[in-house]
């Protein structure tokens, strides 16, 4: 009975001691990766702002580029009264 004994405790302990093992590698990986992650998560978030910010660039422009066109347009149709009028 005493080698039962035994055994049972030389399973717990050897269980205590894997459950010891998993907690402290889970451990390390965090240490390892956390700083590796946080950085490549950092420059994700620059990717971002930075494509947002072009996209509000691209918008401005097109904004701008609409108003042109929309005053070249008024001058084109001024310009294409004022030879109807002449002409008529």
């Amino acid at each position: 009975m005493a080698n039962r004994d035994i055994l049972k405790e030389a399973i717990a302990d050897a269980k205590a001691v894997k459950e010891t093992a998993i907690a402290n590698a889970k451990i390390a990986l965090e240490e390892a990766f956390t700083p590796f992650l946080q950085e490549k998560f950092a420059a994700k978030l620059a990717e971002i702002d930075e494509m947002e910010k072009n996209e509000d660039e691209l918008s401005e422009n097109k904004d701008d580029m609409n108003t042109c066109m929309k005053m070249t347009w008024k001058k084109t149709c001024t310009k294409t009264k004022i030879l109807w009028t002449r002409l008529t």
